[in-house]
């Protein structure tokens, strides 16, 4: 970003720029003759930007430029299956997800924290517009994603420039609409967690973003068990790398009644389906590059209170889950190593790999 003709000879420009409704934020510029260039850090494809400099002239005016607007391009179309990171399941019909799926329905995303580049993905989604519901994430977890970044609570619609905002729910209050006449303790439950990635802003803000956000039961399931399995895997990725796909199924295959589903409502009136389960399945390599040994693990929970009990006792293999869900996860994994390691369901063993 650069701007020239400056009325005034000045030090210390600095361009601030804001997308509508979200953070503002700054970069000092360098300045050379009437010309003031800067690189903008944290800008998210496909988003509309407001932008003016400032800086002291050298008679001591504060001086501030008209306001401009730019969008940032988005980015080219990738797959987001089908590319090799070890995170990303194999892509299914919606057959052998159970039925319940309907293909043309699904949204697949990877959303970048930085220059779109294998080490700044932040996380993959496959989101169905119909039922306004996700069904899986998938991102990688280690020491590069955990810092000292404070909850953005920025909870917003991705750009609909990408997904229209009449295919997500509405996520700015607090917890989504009961059904009339009865209760509700829905929370925003997130897939990836908020407490996951704390290195950057941006990181974490797009944690915040609808298709991340699903309803969960809140007392003693996203407040409980399942938050302290995500307190755990963190404190893993602090020394090792983590693969995760975090999910929640309406139904297990096809030997459940999709049409029996439970629905809330977010405030806009939009009909979300509520999951009746919630899994995690979570690799470990010896090497991102060229595994050689590995470790995997399932958790796999359903969508209620669970008072009193602990996340490993949700233990089951990934096999487990693919039989549930009709899905092939860690498919980018040699053939001799992803057979053996998704028979694991001991916690234990998980952990001291």
């Amino acid at each position: 970003m650069s701007g020239s003709d400056f009325a005034y000879s000045a030090n210390g420009v600095t361009f601030h720029y804001q997308p509508a409704g979200g953070t503002a934020k700054s970069q000092a510029a360098s300045v050379s003759g009437n010309t003031a260039t800067a690189s903008l850090t944290g800008l998210t494809a496909g988003t509309s930007y407001s932008l003016y400099a400032s800086c002291t002239a050298t008679n001591g005016t504060a001086v501030q430029s008209q306001t401009t607007t730019f969008t940032t391009q988005n980015p080219p179309e990738v797959p987001a299956l089908g590319l090799s990171w070890l995170e990303i399941p194999a892509e299914m019909s919606g057959s052998e997800m159970g039925g319940s799926v309907t293909t043309s329905d699904l949204f697949y995303h990877t959303f970048y924290y930085g220059s779109e580049s294998d080490s700044n993905r932040n996380y993959t989604v496959c989101y169905d517009k119909g039922k306004l519901t996700t069904y899986w994430v998938a991102y990688p977890l280690n020491s590069t994603h955990l810092g000292t970044t404070d909850r953005t609570d920025a909870w917003a619609y991705v750009s609909s420039t990408l997904l229209s905002e009449e295919y997500q729910p509405y996520v700015k209050t607090s917890f989504y609409n009961a059904p009339s006449g009865g209760t509700n303790n829905y929370s925003k439950g997130h897939l990836l967690p908020s407490a996951s990635r704390t290195n950057s802003t941006t990181m974490n803000e797009q944690t915040f973003l609808a298709v991340n956000l699903v309803p969960q039961i809140q007392t003693s399931f996203n407040s409980g068990v399942w938050s302290n399995l995500e307190s755990a895997l963190q404190t893993m990725a602090s020394s090792k790398d983590l693969f995760v796909v975090t999910g929640s199924a309406l139904q297990k295959g096809s030997d459940e009644e999709i049409g029996t589903m439970e629905r809330t409502w977010d405030t806009k009136g939009k009909e979300i389906s509520v999951p009746r389960y919630f899994y995690k399945v979570i690799l470990k390599v010896n090497s991102t590059t060229n595994p050689t040994s590995a470790s995997a693990i399932g958790f796999w929970f359903t969508n209620e209170s669970h008072s009193g009990k602990t996340y490993d006792a949700f233990a089951v293999t990934v096999d487990e889950i693919e039989s549930k869900l009709g899905m092939d996860f860690f498919p980018n994994l040699p053939d001799s190593l992803e057979s053996s390691v998704e028979a694991n369901k001991s916690w234990s063993a998980f952990q001291n790999f």
